[in-house]
């Protein structure tokens, strides 16, 4: 099955990499719009490539750094990311494009780079880190002088602080969590000073707490207290998920803690249970192969049940077989064609395993069933889906929007929506009819053939008189 971290939309990464990033950041939306359940790290990654696109190159640098602090994209999107805005700012902000080539630890070339950048700089490779958060909190001072209550920008200086100065970096921290109890990485910095400082436990404990009641339906605070102790303390560990999860019972990372503390702790019956419950919360193939797996195994041996094990292992082979996954969710539609929840759950299948050549198969039905505005909505998607499908792209969503605009000749308002979409578009220009001229050209040239073979005869016949 496709990996659950691909490469996307294969125009992501070179529009990255050419620092194109209006066309990174319409690509990334363009990505979110067909796989939504992708859209915490959209959320993230889209303003950073908008502040790049405006040339603030500075403040997108220090956006992606310290602020996504956990890589929720893909790994390769992330990097490319970094590297590119390192590209960018070697020449004028040579400090701040070191740090960003030394975080790029996966890669020793790129950590050199940043090493070298520093000695020509006349500094060392262990001046990086001061140099970094220097310029980060003299960028969040000039943020701060415009306007005092900008909280990102006060997050910004707490992080810049954090080895400085922990005291001031403790206020600044508060004034931007007062200011916006959202911002995850001034929590962060609150508990880190904490841990720094040998405060207790409980003391860390309480920043986090603090956190969660800011913010009731998110997970994170409660999977925050987890790390420190996951490995050590599994009853805690298993605390914490479980109120992760009363916060937001659809957290992937929180459903992953109760599983492996469940594991450790081996109590296979609950196990067994929240493995099923996590069927429930994702349609991504890779995932629920893995999911699969699992429960298979604790239902044969520690469960005792290898008759429930074997279907639960043919479950999980069944999502590692694109093909026959594909064949499966096409037999249950033409099976359903009436239930609309049936479309829908087919549809959200192809989209989260991005299964580009089913999703566009899937969206030009639906386009023909589709009325009113709705045939727009199918008609852009489609566009997305089948960039991805190297035998479709532009050429064959051309001919679909056209036959969309004959369909629509009795709806001007309609007509001419789709009209709009094609300006813009490079769209072919119509065959020529086809023609005898090609019979021609044989008959001529089997003629031309006739008359070389009889010349050369009446030249080489003296020859053989002779």
């Amino acid at each position: 099955m496709p990996d659950p971290t691909p490469e996307l939309d294969p125009r992501i990464i070179p529009s990255i990499d050419h620092l194109h990033w209006g066309s990174a950041a319409d690509r990334i939306e363009d990505f979110f719009v067909m796989s939504p359940s992708s859209g915490s790290w959209v959320i993230q990654y889209v303003p950073i490539l908008r502040t790049a696109e405006e040339g603030a190159m500075e403040d997108a640098a220090f956006m992606l750094y310290p602020g996504v602090h956990e890589n929720l994209a893909p790994r390769i999107v992330h990097d490319r990311m970094m590297l590119a805005l390192a590209r960018s700012l070697e020449e004028k902000q040579g400090w701040i494009a070191a740090g960003m080539y030394a975080s790029l630890v996966e890669d020793p070339r790129l950590v050199e780079r940043g090493n070298q950048l520093a000695r020509r700089l006349q500094g060392k490779p262990e001046d990086i880190p001061i140099k970094f958060a220097e310029a980060l909190a003299a960028r969040a001072q000039a943020r701060l002088e415009a306007n005092p209550s900008d909280s990102v920008a006060l997050e910004w200086q707490a992080w810049a602080l954090l080895t400085s100065d922990p005291d001031t970096a403790f206020q600044t921290a508060e004034r931007a969590v007062a200011l916006d109890p959202t911002i995850k990485r001034a929590w962060m910095v609150l508990a880190e000073i904490g841990r720094k400082a040998g405060r207790s436990d409980k003391a860390v404990e309480v920043v986090f707490r603090k956190a969660a009641d800011a913010n009731p339906g998110a997970a994170w605070p409660f999977l925050a207290l987890a790390k420190p102790i996951a490995d050590t303390d599994f009853e805690l560990g298993l605390t914490y998920a479980d109120r992760a999860l009363q916060s937001d019972p659809q957290d992937w990372e929180a459903c992953e803690l109760r599983r492996r503390m469940l594991r450790k702790l081996e109590r296979w019956a609950e196990l067994a249970e929240q493995l099923q419950y996590m069927t429930n919360l994702t349609s991504e193939a890779a995932k629920l192969a893995e999911v699969y797996d699992e429960w298979a195994r604790t239902t044969s041996d520690p469960l005792r049940d290898p008759l429930g094990a074997v279907e639960l292992q043919q479950q999980a082979d069944f999502f590692r077989d694109p093909v026959q996954v594909s064949e499966f969710y096409w037999k249950n539609l033409a099976e359903h064609d009436k239930d609309k929840r049936v479309w829908d759950e087919v549809d959200d299948f192809f989209r989260q395993n991005r299964m580009w050549t089913d999703l566009g198969k899937l969206l030009v039905m639906r386009l023909e069933r589709a009325v009113g505005d709705d045939r727009l909505v199918y008609v852009d998607q489609l566009r997305i889906a089948w960039a991805m499908v190297p035998e479709r792209g532009d050429p064959a969503w051309i001919d679909v929007v056209q036959l969309e605009i004959e369909r629509a000749s009795k709806d001007a308002e309609l007509q001419k929506a789709l009209e709009e979409r094609l300006v813009g578009v490079d769209v072919p220009p119509p065959e020529a009819p086809p023609t005898d001229i090609a019979g021609y050209v044989m008959i001529a040239a089997g003629v031309l053939v006739v008359v070389i073979v009889i010349l050369v005869a009446v030249l080489l016949m003296p020859f053989f008189v002779q």
